[in-house]
């Protein structure tokens, strides 16, 4: 918060990309959200899908457990994602 107490979106998102940087799995998770949310700046599924790899990358339990799902449950999976998802839970 700054000084008048309200929360500078942006400067967060900012924030947690200089975190997640330097390897930071649990910022890399909340980057992932804060793109899939619009948190901070404009809706960016690809970046949310790159910072959610990061995060898994980095041994989040969590990151790996959402990147999993979205693999396997999403409406364009493939064969190649079931198998990765599958192997992502696997290690879980």
């Amino acid at each position: 918060k700054g000084h008048t107490g309200v929360v500078d979106t942006a400067e967060a998102r900012r924030l947690m990309t200089r975190a997640c940087a330097g390897l930071s799995a649990d910022a890399c998770l909340q980057l992932s959200t804060m793109y899939a949310d619009g948190i901070g700046g404009d809706v960016d599924t690809s970046r949310s899908e790159f910072y959610l790899e990061q995060a898994c990358a980095l041994q989040n339990a969590d990151a790996c457990g959402h990147l999993a799902a979205k693999l396997t449950l999403e409406d364009k999976t493939t064969e190649a994602n079931l198998y990765r998802g599958y192997h992502l839970m696997e290690q879980l």
